[in-house]
């Protein structure tokens, strides 16, 4: 099952986005990483079997200006992507 997990993380600069990019796209499962919000603050990640928890952990062990805060994991209906929450953590 196609999933979108959107997580809002803290990142004070330029190299902080990178190093989130780059643990979110080395995940499991991943086709496609991005980021979104004004303030390019939230990443988001769309794939198949991705494991929330293990991203979790991966931004755990990045550090640096990275803090965790929020993870919604959305499935994609038949009908196009949509607001049902799977789980939030």
């Amino acid at each position: 099952m196609t999933q979108k997990i959107v997580m809002k993380v803290q990142m004070n600069c330029q190299k902080c986005q990178t190093k989130a990019l780059t643990v979110a796209a080395e995940a499991n499962g991943v086709n496609f990483v991005g980021l979104e919000g004004a303030e390019k603050d939230k990443v988001v990640v769309i794939g198949d079997g991705v494991d929330a928890a293990m991203l979790q952990s991966g931004f755990w062990v990045v550090g640096g200006g990275l803090c965790f805060s929020l993870v919604v994991v959305v499935a994609e209906p038949s009908g196009g992507w949509g607001l049902t929450c799977v789980s939030l953590f």
